[in-house]
């Protein structure tokens, strides 16, 4: 079934008609930088994303938490 291949990605093999971000307007450049080697290759950010405070008590921008706890799993169809 191909479950593996994005919507987006079945439009283009298809051969049909698809738009591209080119300019992001949200992520701070430092996040968007993770994106844009693989996905995005010409994304560039807007001006008012080069303007975002740092966050009060947060080290940095970007940082991934380990942990060996499993998710839980959640029935919302009740």
């Amino acid at each position: 079934m191909n479950l593996d291949v994005s919507l987006f990605e079945r439009l283009v093999r298809n051969g049909l008609p698809f738009a591209q971000l080119t300019c992001q307007h949200r992520m701070k450049p430092r996040i968007a930088d993770l994106i844009r080697p693989h996905i995005y290759k010409t994304l560039t950010d807007n001006n008012n994303v080069k303007n975002y405070k740092e966050i009060a008590g947060v080290e940095k921008s970007v940082f991934f938490i380990s942990h060996e706890e499993k998710e839980e799993m959640v029935d919302k169809s009740k």
